[in-house]
């Protein structure tokens, strides 16, 4: 289209009507097109010459890049940056259990486009789950945007590329305490040290996108709240947990660097993947769905330093399977450092109707375990234990408080949040919260009315335990005692771990 005119845009004779394009780009001299496949795929850019595209026939490319694969490798082009003079094509490539990101320049010229002139390796992993943003790549000047997580590379000379960051860049992935109470925003690649002095105007006072290549999504950093023991920094993207991918897993460790910022400080390893994870100040936590149906939970104590080495569990405990109809599809799974107490959730789900099986513990094996299930959709948001009350989040609308009551777990309150007004204004929420005493219900009997949504008394199921330490095995098998005018927690059984994905070098299409 032609807009040049003062009279009005002039549409000219289409190119390319058949084809459809993700990303297109135009200079003074050349053209360049990446396509769009079914699904969401991107296919091959394509880099065409401006004086060829006045002709009757739709032209030749000069130049293109196209996805490759073979028994071993499995490359795709990401995206590309148009600049005066060069071209930036940016690859997401598989070689083996490896996945890394690079960008390739390339000089433009009359006669077409040359082979690679630098190359820089953007980064890398073992991770299947590291895909790149849906955002395009983008350039100006001399400095190009790249996935992931924009950063910023700049030309130098004929063919290099360095990265640049600045005090401005990065993003906000959680708010850590760092040393001397020091507020520290950690993002993906990088830290900011925040200065809290104006609360009314927070300032950025150093950092940047300064975490090396390797760094990984699995990280730990030390605590505040424990003198350095190391916790973990990763947050959940969109489950409960933090998840961990099949096989072994490398995690990064942070420590102290320089400015109070945290900087790489080693690596560690830990086996037994596909799992969720969580953890409390020197410990972290492993749930494993295993053969039959039963769910392994693993307790591996953090060193002070992480030196490479793969970490063997302090304890663990497999927590017994149910017979059932309905598959588990997830689980969940929190943890209170200070008490020594484990709150595990299992949702199964058939035909739309989902419940939570949850069993509420002390990991040294004091006490009963308290144990029940919630009705819902199939979609827990969050798990949490504070002192003696746990939390848990259904669909993001049914807030549960509860507690225990000897080997059963009881709902203190409970909110729907669906129900509750909207906010009037940014300053003041007025949400209304329903008694304990009078929720609604779905239980059958004469005390139906004094119940919680589908939260009825049944048995309980026997819990095997084993300890690394000491190696023996005991079974626990609590039992149900009725809670006259209480709420309480139905049991449900449960039933068989779903299978995770085909193991394969190939990463999932919608790249």
């Amino acid at each position: 289209m032609d807009v040049s005119s003062p009279a009005g845009p002039a549409i000219e004779p289409a190119l390319f009507a058949s084809q459809a394009f993700f990303h297109v780009q135009l200079n003074d001299t050349h053209l360049v097109a990446q396509e769009l496949l079914r699904y969401g795929d991107l296919g091959s850019i394509h880099v065409f010459r401006v004086a060829d595209l006045d002709g009757a026939e739709e032209p030749a490319p000069v130049g293109s890049f196209s996805p490759d694969e073979g028994a071993d490798f499995w490359d795709r082009p990401l995206g590309f940056a148009l600049l005066e003079d060069d071209l930036l094509v940016e690859w997401f490539r598989v070689n083996g259990a490896t996945r890394s990101d690079v960008v390739d320049r390339h000089a433009l010229s009359p006669a077409g486009v040359s082979s690679a002139l630098g190359s820089l390796l953007v980064r890398e992993s073992d991770e299947a789950g590291l895909l790149p943003s849906p955002l395009r790549l983008a350039a100006r000047g001399r400095h190009a945007v790249l996935h992931p997580w924009r950063r910023v590379v700049a030309l130098e000379g004929s063919a290099a590329m360095r990265f640049r960051t600045g005090l401005h860049h990065g993003s906000l992935e959680r708010i850590w305490a760092g040393e001397d109470g020091a507020v520290l925003a950690v993002g993906p690649f990088g830290v900011h040290s925040v200065d809290l002095g104006d609360p009314m105007a927070p300032a950025l006072t150093a950092g940047g996108m300064v975490f090396p290549l390797d760094m990984q999504r699995l990280r730990l950093a030390p605590a505040p709240s424990k003198a350095g023991a190391l916790d973990l920094l990763t947050l959940p993207s969109s489950e409960p947990n933090v998840h961990q991918e099949g096989g072994t897993a490398v995690l990064s460790c942070l420590g102290p660097g320089e400015g109070g910022l945290l900087a790489p400080s080693g690596q560690l390893r830990i086996e037994g993947g596909r799992a969720v994870l969580a953890s409390a100040p020197g410990q972290l936590f492993q749930a494993v769905p295993i053969d039959g149906g039963a769910l392994r939970l693993r307790r591996f104590a953090l060193p002070a330093r992480c030196a490479g080495e793969l970490l063997g569990p302090a304890s663990e405990q497999i927590i017994a399977p149910q017979v059932s109809s309905a598959p588990r599809v997830a689980q969940a799974l929190a943890v209170d450092g200070e008490r020594a107490e484990v709150l595990l959730g299992q949702i199964y789900d058939e035909d739309l109707v989902a419940e939570i099986s949850l069993h509420w513990f002390s990991w040294t094996g004091a006490g009963p375990m308290a144990t029940g299930t919630l009705s819902g959709t199939g979609e827990l948001t969050a798990v949490a234990l504070a002192g003696d009350r746990a939390l848990v989040i259904e669909n993001r609308q049914h807030v549960y408080v509860l507690r225990r009551d000897g080997e059963d777990l009881v709902v203190h309150n409970h909110v729907d949040l669906s129900q509750a007004p909207s906010p009037r204004s940014s300053r003041t929420t007025a949400v209304r919260r329903r008694a304990p005493s009078t929720p609604r219900s779905t239980c059958p009997g004469p005390r139906s009315s004094a119940r919680s949504p589908a939260l009825c008394a049944s048995e309980r199921r026997g819990v095997g335990s084993t300890s690394a330490a000491g190696g023996g095995r005991t079974d626990r098998h609590p039992r149900s005692a009725p809670i006259v005018g209480e709420p309480r927690l139905e049991r449900t059984d449960s039933g068989s771990v779903p299978s995770g994905p085909p193991s394969s070098t190939r990463p999932a299409a919608g790249l």
